[in-house]
């Protein structure tokens, strides 16, 4: 019995982390409307979601981006940094 618990538990959570996901996107979606061009980098896979989002829901933003790569984890200054020399 302990097994069906954990499924419908671990189905919960999934569904949850869906809906906080979709929320987190639509407000970043938001923040970056009026950007000329948009850089998606990131170190796991949040940022290949994030692109499938604008491709669904966003198409406008979604023609925007002119780049995904994947990086390791950053600190802001080596965020700050990393996108000054991007767009150097």
């Amino acid at each position: 019995m302990k097994r069906k618990i954990d499924v419908v538990q671990d189905s919960k959570y999934l569904e949850r982390e869906k809906h906080q996901l979709k929320d987190y996107f639509k407000d970043l979606a938001m923040k970056v409307k009026d950007a000329k061009a948009i850089v998606l980098f990131r170190p796991a896979e949040t940022g290949l979601k994030f692109h499938k989002e604008l491709s669904n829901n966003y198409k406008d933003l979604e023609s925007k981006v002119i780049d995904l790569i994947k990086v390791d984890s950053m600190t802001n200054n080596q965020v700050i940094a990393w996108v000054k020399t991007y767009f150097d």
